[in-house]
């Protein structure tokens, strides 16, 4: 609901309030609560990239992922092993007022 309290449409007539992002305060109170609902998320987040680890262990031969599990199920897989492939967007790193998640990659 945040992003629909920081739009330029009224509606309170929902139960959402409204953040004024045209004024500094606004884009104060935005930043904070965008913060605030990042940090709620992590666990979610986390959650959900252990279970993509997992369906990837289960759904794949290990030679397809590359080595990146080890036998006991754990990330890293085999001193010879070569280093998986991994999306750039699986590093992507947001921040709040930042630049967008596609431009904030993080460096490898």
């Amino acid at each position: 609901t945040l992003d629909v309290e920081a739009s330029p449409y009224d509606a309170t007539g929902y139960g959402v309030g409204i953040v004024p992002i045209e004024t500094n305060e606004g884009r104060k109170i935005y930043r904070e609560r965008q913060i605030s609902l990042m940090r709620e998320a992590e666990p979610v987040r986390e959650r959900l990239a252990d279970a993509y680890d997992g369906f990837m262990r289960l759904a794949f031969e290990e030679e397809l992922l590359g080595g990146h599990f080890s036998s006991d199920g754990s990330a890293g897989g085999g001193s010879n092993a070569a280093p998986p492939y991994v999306a750039p967007e699986r590093l992507a790193k947001a921040q709040p007022g930042g630049l967008p998640w596609r431009k904030n990659l993080i460096e490898s």
